[in-house]
């Protein structure tokens, strides 16, 4: 079976305050110090491991939606957590951020949704409640599974 997890806020923590003194120091949208960004994403704790979820047979890619220029450091990140061997794909189509609009999120949750229909894959792992939504809407079919280090049980 063919499966994905989201990176960030599913496979590794989000930590809001600090991602709230950059939006507020460098702003929303925009670009930030290349150092600052690293250092964030550089320091993420692994907290789901999607070897739990598979069986031997199963192949799994990751979503990220993290700018293209962070390639290197998320490879970084992937291999020091044991999780190289997964094909990384960068989904970002907008500039979304935390703080996007329901329409952002909705777009965001039609773009893998898109993605999903392509690769053939039957289970997906995310985060964020509203892209969830969005993809459950867009294919009934298949198993979109809310899970989160922050998901309230």
């Amino acid at each position: 079976m063919r499966m994905s997890f989201d990176l960030d806020g599913a496979i590794c923590d989000s930590d809001w305050g600090w991602l709230d003194r950059l939006r507020d120091r460098y702003g929303v949208g925009k670009d930030w110090p290349k150092d600052e960004e690293e250092k964030y994403y550089a320091c993420r704790e692994k907290v789901l491991d999607p070897y739990q979820f598979m069986g031997l047979e199963d192949t799994a890619v990751i979503l990220t939606g993290r700018p293209l220029h962070l390639k290197d450091i998320t490879e970084k990140w992937l291999h020091k957590n044991g999780l190289g061997a997964f094909p990384v794909i960068f989904t970002r189509t907008l500039k979304g951020t935390p703080t996007a609009t329901r329409e952002e999120f909705k777009a965001i949750g039609e773009s893998k949704a898109k993605f999903f229909i392509d690769e053939k894959v039957k289970v997906h792992f995310d985060d964020n409640e509203q892209v969830v939504k969005a993809m459950r809407e867009a294919l009934p079919d298949m198993v979109i599974i809310h899970t989160g280090w922050h998901v309230a049980w």
